[in-house]
């Protein structure tokens, strides 16, 4: 970095101000060293020459934890991304089986209840009590659905962050008659 501590020293010597600056040297092993240069301009009392008085501090150790520190951090960043999307994917996966499989059988059963007195007409004479099962059935088959959408909303998918923000307040002020705004 020579000509950076060249161009640092004539703005110490120009500006007249202290002036700091990192300068990388190569070291023997191939490893660089790194070094805080701090440096003001001094006026000899004998003399009428400008002279710069430098201060330098090793800080190449400061320098590795902060690139270890970095490197940590963005392997942190992939984790945790990682992480979001497998919990993503599962989400999606037990969404999909509460909708395929468990409200696909709980309509299946209220049809059932629906036709049990049209197949046997002469087992179920009075049906009224039917009725009162088939309305939970049906009220658990809205709530699986709505169970299944809320644990992976379809609109996180395919919409901006804004659009999803717009449709879940919507869906909010729609399902508990209280007006809400983002």
């Amino acid at each position: 970095d020579w000509e950076i501590f060249q161009r640092h020293c004539q703005e110490v010597l120009d500006s007249g101000v202290i002036r700091t600056c990192k300068l990388r040297s190569p070291r023997g092993t191939g490893h660089a060293v790194v070094m805080h240069v701090e440096s003001l301009r001094v006026k000899d009392r004998d003399s009428s020459q400008r002279k710069i008085q430098s201060a330098m501090l090793d800080i190449t150790g400061m320098e590795q934890a902060e690139q270890a520190m970095q490197e940590s951090q963005q392997q942190l960043q992939y984790t945790a991304a990682k992480l979001m999307t497998a919990q993503d994917e599962e989400r999606r996966r037990i969404a999909r089986d509460l909708h395929d499989d468990y409200c696909q059988r709980l309509s299946v059963l209220i049809l059932d209840i629906g036709l049990m007195t049209k197949r046997h007409p002469e087992g179920w004479k009075d049906s009224s009590h039917l009725q009162p099962i088939k309305a939970k059935l049906v009220t658990l088959l809205a709530d699986l659905r709505d169970f299944s959408h809320d644990l992976h909303p379809e609109q996180t998918v395919s919409l901006t962050l804004e659009d999803a923000l717009k449709a879940c307040v919507a869906d909010f002020t729609e399902r508990t008659q209280i007006m809400a705004t983002y």
